[in-house]
């Protein structure tokens, strides 16, 4: 517990993670800051904004709010670093953070890919990406859409847009190299923890 806090907390002292709010220059997607790839965390009305949003979906359910939940809180907590094992050390991977907003025995980004795909996305829906190699090589949780129509998605990554566990908005031409999986596939073919 003592390691899970000072990971933390030099995480936040390094990316100048505060309390306060910062201004949303992303219209529609909460907390995001212009100022550092790193977001600020959601609050809890931020959090609530997401599933109300998600509501007008056909499909969607308590299970799926719940795990959006999850994955949400750990915005602007977590940094990103390949290969650890679980987002409440603070530190996580795509798949570890997935795994754990799902709330299923980690799986890799490759397992993923063996789920049957889905046309019709529903927030909490996974977003599997495909390298130029042909191999899966990250994976997202599908928010919604934005006001412009873009994808919105809740990741960890160590790309420009966020650093570790953040809310984006994507374009439709780096969406095409996704595959969309659905949670329910996930969930019936997992260990819970």
């Amino acid at each position: 517990e003592m390691v899970q806090m000072r990971v933390s907390e030099s995480w936040r002292e390094l990316y100048m993670i505060g309390t306060d709010e910062l201004p949303d220059p992303m219209s529609g997607i909460p907390g995001v800051s212009s100022l550092f790839p790193v977001q600020n965390p959601l609050s809890n009305s931020q959090i609530e904004q997401y599933i109300t949003t998600a509501e007008s979906y056909s499909g969607f359910s308590d299970e799926r709010a719940a795990i959006m939940r999850k994955a949400l809180s750990y915005v602007g907590k977590v940094a990103y670093y390949y290969g650890a094992p679980d987002p409440d050390y603070g530190v996580s991977d795509c798949s570890a953070f997935i795994s754990k907003a799902l709330g299923i025995s980690r799986v890799s980004t490759a397992t993923f890919t063996t789920y049957p795909s889905t046309s019709n996305p529903v927030p909490g829906d996974l977003l599997v990406r495909y390298g130029v190699d042909g191999k899966s090589n990250h994976v997202m949780m599908f928010l919604g859409y934005n006001a412009s129509g873009q994808m919105v998605v809740v990741h960890c990554s160590s790309n420009s847009d966020v650093q570790g566990v953040g809310v984006v908005a994507i374009s439709d031409s780096y969406a095409s190299d996704f595959k969309f999986v659905s949670i329910n596939n996930v969930m019936e073919h997992n260990s819970y923890e």
